[in-house]
């Protein structure tokens, strides 16, 4: 029986992978050169096409590594000499601050309220961040920071540099990146693709305060994964060295998809797929939605509350074709999380839907 993924990342591949793969063989992508001029077609149409998906403003340089997480440790390296602020509510947000105390930062955390919501007001009045970190979404718990809480950030610290990790809710994530100095995500989860491939936007002041770090102590900045370096390169469409040339293409390809549904489709549909999901786990006899305030739900990762463990309901879908994460961490045995990205369709989210409501455990 083939298995239907609603995981949160690795996820569902998107419905055109086996054609983009067989597009890639034909072209030989594997071979080329990233010195070469067809990778150097490929590194700007991918930038662009990047650009366009996200809106992402046109000074912004894109960078690719390997991860999602290794751009934490760039942008902390790069955008800070000593102090950080990080919002802190679940394991992603809380690795974000203990890499930057990892690269010998002072990182303040300003955790979560009871309610899941975050307040400038429990930031301490001798503050003052060079960067300011945050979890777009957090994909332990699906909780989605809200794009007002965002604004009241930038308008608070206009000076200060913002990074926001959007892993989980990428590429459709409503936000107003001139207000963002370094956004980051990985390809596993909303771009419907094998993991080992991360992208990072980064605006010129980014660069300007990297550029003035650098020149003070080399030892803040990295090595050949450097800002400079990243940017000399990116300046000829190449990188520092060889990189997932194949994810590279697969994810170009995906993004030409995704711009051909048009951006406001994909979001749309997601909203329809993530209000049915939510509102059957609402009538649910064994799951409830973990997050009440429907302001701060997550419409991509949504995270239910079982009412007698999480093993036998997963192994219950599992058993009727569909694959479901656990809870993260501590709460493995008590909640299950679910993916909603463009590569599931509606179709399956209304099967999966009806599947659930049914649900009764022996």
């Amino acid at each position: 029986m083939k298995l239907n993924y609603f995981t949160v990342g690795p996820s569902n591949l998107h419905p055109k992978f086996g054609e983009f793969i067989e597009q890639a063989g034909r072209e030989d992508i594997g071979s080329i050169s990233h010195r070469g001029e067809k990778f150097m077609e490929l590194y700007e149409d991918l930038s662009s096409n990047l650009k366009k998906l996200l809106n992402i403003p046109d000074e912004y340089y894109v960078f690719y590594a390997c991860s999602a997480t290794e751009f934490m440790e760039r942008v902390v390296q790069n955008c800070s000499e000593k102090n950080t602020l990080h919002f802190v509510d679940g394991y992603f947000s809380k690795k974000f601050s203990e890499i930057s105390k990892d690269q010998g930062r002072v990182s303040t955390e300003i955790l979560a309220r009871e309610d899941r919501s975050f307040s400038l007001e429990d930031i301490p009045s001798d503050c003052d961040p060079e960067l300011i970190c945050m979890t777009h979404n957090e994909t332990t718990n699906g909780v989605l920071l809200p794009n007002s809480f965002l604004e009241k950030v930038y308008e608070k610290f206009p000076d200060k540099l913002i990074a926001l990790d959007i892993v989980s809710s990428a590429p459709v994530c409503d936000v107003d990146f001139s207000k963002v100095d370094c956004a980051f995500f990985s390809v596993q989860k909303g771009f419907g693709l094998p993991a080992g491939l991360g992208v990072l936007f980064v605006s010129p002041r980014a660069l300007k305060k990297a550029e003035e770090i650098e020149k003070k102590n080399k030892q803040y900045t990295g090595s050949y994964h450097s800002f400079a370096s990243f940017l000399k390169y990116s300046e000829k469409n190449q990188t520092p060295e060889t990189p997932n040339v194949f994810g590279m293409y697969l994810l170009n390809e995906v993004c030409k998809d995704y711009l051909s549904v048009g951006v406001e489709n994909l979001k749309s549909e997601i909203k329809v797929k993530a209000k049915l999901i939510y509102s059957t786990l609402e009538k649910c006899k064994e799951l409830k939605p973990l997050i009440n305030n429907k302001e701060m739900r997550s419409e991509t990762v949504i995270v239910a509350e079982t009412k007698n463990g999480s093993k036998k309901i997963i192994e219950s879908l599992k058993e009727k074709g569909f694959l479901v994460a656990s809870g993260y961490g501590e709460d493995k045995e008590k909640q299950i999380r679910l993916g909603n990205f463009p590569s599931h369709s509606r179709q399956e989210v209304e099967e999966f839907c009806r599947v659930l409501k049914g649900l009764v455990l022996t």
